[in-house]
Order: C-alpha cells, then structure tokens, then sequence
C-alpha cells in the first residue's frame, strides 16, 4: 500500500469523497460489505489505525526518553525558584524575627541532647515501597496499552466488533489508570509529611507549601494530554462520521452541544491564567481558542441539520474553516508567547533545565502524546457514532412500523405547537 495514500486517507476531512482500488473492492465484496459508504468506512479506519499506530510509538518512545532523562540529579528551576522564595522570606522577616523562630523550636530557649543529634542524623531518602513500585509498573502499562491496543485493533480488523471492543479496553485502561492513580493518597506511597507551624517555622512552613505546589504542577502537568485529548478527538471522530452519514443528525448535535462545554473549560483555565500574566499574546491565545469551539455553536445548522446536497456540505466546510482559523490563531500566539516571555524571571522554553520551565523535548513530548491520543479516541469515536447512529435507525424504523409511532407523533406535534 501506497504510504501517501494511507495518510491522505486518514487525514481526510471528508469522508464520503475516499476512493476505494478495484482491489480493495473485490476484497471488501468477498466479505459481504458491497454497499459504498460501508466500504470507504472500512478503508478509512484501516488507514487510521496504521497512522495511529505510528503515533502513539512515537509519544510512547518520547515520553520514555523524556523519562530517562529526568533523573532527578540535575538542577531544576522549580527548586531554584523554591530556595529562591526562601532566601526572600528569610530577608523579610523581621531582624531578629528568624532567630526568635529558631529559639522556639527549642525547649526553654536550649537544644536537649536528644533533639541535637536529630539534628544531625541525615534525612533518610525516600525508599519506594510496594504500592509504588506496582503504580510505576502501571503507569508504564498504561503508555503502552494504546500502542497494543491499536495494534490488535488493526490485526483483527476484519472483525468489527471485536476490533472495537480492544480499541474501548484499551481506552479505558490507559485514560482513567493514570487519573485513578493519582488520586490515591501520598500516604499510600509512603510518604510522610511533618506538620511545621507557621508561627515557629514561617521559612520551613513556606517551602513546604511550595513543595506541595510543585508536585501538582507535576501531576497536574501529567495528566493534561489525557485531559486535552479528549474533547478535540470526539469532535474530529464526530465531524468526519458526518461526512460518512450526511444525512444522520446525531453527530452534528454532539458536536453543538459539547464544544461550548470545552469553551467554558478553556475559559475557567483562561481566568486562572489571568490572575497571574495579563500578557496580550497568551490572553489572546485563550480567547481564540475559545472563539473556536463556539463557532460550532453559533452556526449550528451547518452540522445539526440533514446534509442533502452540495450545498450543505459547504456551509459545513466553510463552518470548519473558521474554526481553523481560530486555532491556528491561538497556536501562533501561544508559541509567540511562550518563546519570547519569561516567567518569575526564567525562561518557559530552554535548553537548560535548571534555567527554563519546559524544555524543546517536554514540549514534544506533551504535544505527541496530545496528538496521539486524540488520533486514537478520534477513530474510537467514529467507531462508536457510526454504532449510535445504527441503533437510533433502528429505533426510527420501529416507530415506522403500523401502530408503532401512534402516540409518540401527536405528542411530538402537540410540543412543537406548544414551543413555537
């Protein structure tokens, strides 16, 4: 098979304009599945899942590099910048207040014996106990599950529904593992936090709480592509079953529906970030992202209503058009913003780790593992609303049948005289 073509077919916005090969027919036929539409879907998602594939390798051999690299023995400017907001609240303290402090912790203004040589005892590191050792084997099973998953997805491909059941396991097991996982309590992983008063200890009680802060930037960091992914995914897997099935309506209304969900998500990140930069490029970024996912709710006939002839199909492409526009907007200032700023004084984007927030390969690597995962729940979408819209028609031609739509028609009738 020809590479470009898989890829141009995978990449296709428009499913219902895929040219099928004598070839592919014949063996699409020999398997029963001799009506068109059902045939470009098959040769789509095979092409799909190639590229998929290929994807989530990559995000996978990425993240572990990336993984590899961070052996926690450099330098990194979150602990410079932790020492950094020590140092300052050592000097702002009043002269004398430090010492005062010091003399607290002691009892009657003297060290015992016992609490001078626990002074000096080393601080043990942290030694990784069961429960973290098997997260870690977890964590690791999770980055690679997708990769399995759409491998065997591709092997049996001329099974369906078994192709889509280990597209939904392997969904499961590597979105919400690594989100249940870092729920569990820091206790379980057995770590132990010492309770430092802030009226003693103001320095020690400050660089804790940053501590803390750093960790769930780290997780909260982690889990973004997950997060990320989702949304934009389900919306791609949407838009191109609405190309497959012009006529079925359920996808455009999931698309309506859910996009000004993630505008408002996308806006709640937005007010945060606001409350530490007013910086116009990434304010702009924001709100051009946001912009983008509520185009799809202003024009939304283009995708709710039954796409019956050329012309539906061009309000659709010119709906999405502006949609890109708006993203493209939104990367280009973002990247503006983060190569060009700084932050607290450092870099976000360098080379150097102990002088910049995120380095080129963090950024490749979350924006590998954004792209992968959306790819993989974009054709585990498709799979899913091209399933929906089958039992939906189903259900429409029950009601079809003599006495089926009976009371259901004059009640729909009777709430659409009643709403006008």
């Amino acid at each position: 098979m020809n590479p470009l073509l898989i890829f141009k077919r995978a990449f296709n916005s428009n499913l219902g304009t895929i040219a099928i090969t004598d070839a592919e027919r014949t063996k699409l036929e020999a398997r029963g599945i001799s009506e068109p539409v059902a045939q470009r879907y098959f040769v789509w998602r095979n092409a799909m899942l190639l590229m998929v594939i290929i994807a989530t390798v990559l995000s996978s051999v990425l993240t572990t590099v990336n993984d590899l690299r961070d052996t926690g023995e450099e330098p990194n400017i979150l602990e410079s910048l932790t020492g950094k907001l020590t140092e300052a609240v050592d000097g702002a303290l009043p002269e004398g207040a430090a010492d005062a402090a010091d003399a607290a912790k002691d009892i009657g203004g003297k060290k015992t014996d016992a609490a001078a040589e626990e002074e000096e005892k080393p601080v043990p590191e942290h030694q990784p106990n069961a429960f973290e050792k098997f997260t870690d084997i977890v964590q690791s099973a999770a980055l690679y599950t997708l990769v399995g998953s759409a491998v065997l997805a591709f092997i049996f491909r001329n099974r369906p529904k078994l192709s889509f059941r280990i597209l939904v396991a392997g969904f499961l097991f590597g979105f919400f593992v690594p989100i249940a996982i870092a729920l569990c309590p820091w206790s379980w992983f057995g770590f132990t936090k010492e309770t430092i008063s802030p009226m003693k200890d103001p320095t020690g009680f400050l660089k804790t709480i940053a501590e803390d802060g750093i960790e769930a930037a780290k997780m909260l960091v982690s889990l973004l592509p997950a997060v990320l992914a989702l949304i934009p995914g389900v919306l791609k897997g949407c838009l191109r079953v609405k190309t497959l099935l012009p006529a079925s309506t359920l996808p455009g209304w999931f698309i309506v529906m859910t996009a000004p969900l993630y505008a408002l998500f996308l806006l709640a990140v937005f007010v945060a970030i606001n409350q530490v930069t007013n910086d116009p490029l990434l304010i702009g970024g924001v709100l051009l992202l946001v912009a983008a996912h509520l185009v799809y709710a202003f024009r939304a006939s283009s995708f709710t209503q039954p796409i019956l002839d050329d012309g539906g199909f061009a309000r659709m492409k010119n709906s999405q058009r502006m949609v890109t526009l708006f993203t493209l907007g939104a990367v280009g200032l973002v990247v503006t913003y983060l190569t060009t700023r700084s932050f607290m004084g450092a870099h976000i984007i360098g080379m150097n780790p102990a002088k910049a927030f995120v380095t080129p390969w963090d950024l490749a690597g979350m924006g590998m593992e954004i792209i992968s995962r959306s790819m993989f729940v974009g054709v585990l979408g498709v799979d899913l609303f091209v399933r929906i819209n089958m039992t939906a028609w189903n259900d429409v031609k029950r009601l079809a049948e003599p006495g089926g739509i009976g009371n259901y028609q004059n009640t729909m009738d009777a709430m659409t005289s009643a709403l006008k």
